[in-house]
């Protein structure tokens, strides 16, 4: 049995490639003024999802939909409408 202190049990781990992941995400408003530059506001709206409308999302883009009252926003640029911003919770690390 090889002692603690052996070299030949800490070269592996030196020679082991070590990974490093960041990641910098936009907070809400720098996402809306990407998105849609050009709009001068952006009005929050209440939506609620019905099952169906679940079901059709979650079968389209084939991730869940964990809340069924997102966050939405319609952009603006004076009285014109430019789209619509959402903002959805995910989980995890591969949706």
């Amino acid at each position: 049995m090889a002692s603690p202190s052996s070299p030949w049990l800490v070269a592996p781990a030196l020679l082991a490639p070590i990974v490093v992941h960041a990641a910098q995400y936009l907070s809400v408003e720098q996402a809306q003024r990407v998105l849609f530059p050009a709009a001068d506001r952006y009005e929050p709206h209440s939506v609620t999802l019905t099952a169906a409308q679940r079901k059709a999302i979650e079968q389209a883009s084939d991730t869940r939909v964990y809340n069924s009252r997102p966050r939405v926003w319609q952009a603006m640029q004076g009285d014109t409408v430019l789209g619509h911003f959402f903002v959805d919770q995910v989980y995890g690390k591969h949706e």
